[in-house]
């Protein structure tokens, strides 16, 4: 549910409802399926987004469940990943890294920052890290048809990355740069704003670089194959 959310706030979109489709295992009761049914209920319901429906099942196999929510923009234009110009500023919400180890489970999908956001009027494109910071940039820059400099040095580092680091042996801007599913929003901005941490600068090129020199760019988060 709540990665269904964060979508939501990557647009600056309100959900509006939800339906959910689910397979239980045979091997679990009743109790089961209403623990389920609440947990999503109350993720959904911090954000005023009811559950109106789907389709559920019982099957000789683990649980599986798909979730799909209906979006609005709520008197605000959405934003897409296509609108980022050169001389823009590039943002994040939050620390990133080691999502791993918990976070991935507990988050906040971050719909209220994104609608403050876009009333602004200042943002001009805007994702949210599910897939690592180094491919999602990716996704904004291909949409917009520009380019990226990113400063290494002010990527904030969430202390879950210096907890894996020790144990994968990588840095900790390796884990920030490529880890996923933080949930933060990546941002685009047409003039600095106080609101989150400034990372780097949109270019006209058609790479994304580090100023420093200090770490590769090349994408190494989730890769979605069709």
């Amino acid at each position: 549910m709540n990665r269904n959310l964060s979508d939501c706030a990557a647009m600056a979109c309100l959900p509006a409802a939800a339906v959910a489709t689910v397979a239980l295992p045979k091997s679990r009761g009743i109790d089961y399926a209403k623990q389920l049914f609440l947990g999503m209920k109350v993720a959904a319901e911090l954000f005023d987004c009811a559950i109106v429906g789907g389709d559920t099942a019982s099957w000789d196999a683990p649980l599986a469940m798909t979730v799909s929510i209906l979006g609005r923009s709520g008197g605000i234009k959405p934003i897409t990943r296509g609108g980022a110009k050169p001389g823009d500023q590039v943002y994040v919400t939050g620390p990133l890294g080691g999502s791993i180890l918990g976070r991935h489970m507990t988050f906040t999908p971050r719909v209220r920052e994104a609608r403050q956001l876009a009333q602004t009027g200042i943002v001009t494109s805007m994702i949210d890290l599910s897939d690592g910071l180094s491919r999602d940039l990716r996704h904004i820059c291909r949409e917009s048809h520009v380019g990226a400099i990113l400063r290494s040095s002010e990527i904030p580092i969430h202390p879950d990355a210096d907890t894996l680091s020790r144990q994968t042996c990588r840095y900790p801007i390796e884990h920030a740069l490529h880890d996923g599913e933080d949930y933060e929003l990546l941002f685009t901005t047409s003039q600095e704003q106080p609101f989150g941490y400034w990372i780097g600068t949109i270019t006209a090129g058609d790479g994304i670089v580090d100023e420093d020199g200090a770490v590769s760019m090349e994408p190494k988060g989730w890769e979605h194959k069709l």
